[in-house]
């Protein structure tokens, strides 16, 4: 990758059996043009570790492990992506802050958005629902500080719509839609300071 590109997606690709973006520079823009990318269950839709201010927008990413991962990656936008149908999360973040994740629909993986020890993120207009495995649900949000999720859906999930553990402190949730979860709307475990 050359930093300060913007990369534009020209047709849809199936059937990926690798990590399909691999973003390895910093001020990378990926416009997905209207686009999708399949997996095979396996691997990585569009991956990020170690680089910032990416853009990640306008397309489909559905069937691989993980839609979009994020290791370490902070300053970036994903912006009006639908990543369904991932066996294991829709968007995964890991120790990476300060991202703002909008318009955007992670359904029927087995969690739509998982932020791991990642702070200052803000998460708004998502829809989240009809996650179903091991953990089951929407959004959940682990030691992490100073996240905010507003007004998003995240609905008919196995287990909870919101989960928020594991001094995931200080965490904003505001105008949000959880219905129809198979046990909570929202649950807390072990954090301090939520509104």
């Amino acid at each position: 990758d050359q930093a300060n590109t913007v990369y534009t997606l020209q047709n849809d690709i199936i059937g990926i059996t690798t990590d399909c973006f691999v973003i390895a520079a910093n001020n990378i823009t990926l416009d997905m043009n209207g686009y999708n990318i399949t997996g095979n269950e396996g691997n990585i839709g569009v991956s990020i570790t170690g680089y910032n201010n990416t853009v990640i927008k306008n397309g489909y990413i559905y069937d691989f492990s993980n839609g979009i991962y994020l290791v370490s990656s902070d300053n970036n936008l994903i912006d009006n992506i639908t990543s369904n149908s991932n066996s294991n999360k829709g968007i995964l973040t890991v120790s990476s802050s300060n991202n703002v994740i909008t318009n955007t629909t992670t359904n029927s993986n087995d969690v739509g958005i998982w932020l791991s020890g990642s702070s200052g993120n803000q998460l708004t207009q998502i829809t989240a629902s009809s996650n179903r495995g091991g953990w089951g649900t929407g959004i959940y949000v682990v030691n992490g500080q100073n996240n905010v999720i507003k007004d998003s859906a995240a609905n008919s999930n196995q287990y909870y719509g919101i989960g928020i553990a594991f001094a995931a402190n200080n965490t904003v949730v505001t105008n949000n839609q959880v219905v129809s979860n198979n046990m909570y709307g929202i649950f807390l475990q072990r954090n301090k300071n939520n509104t």
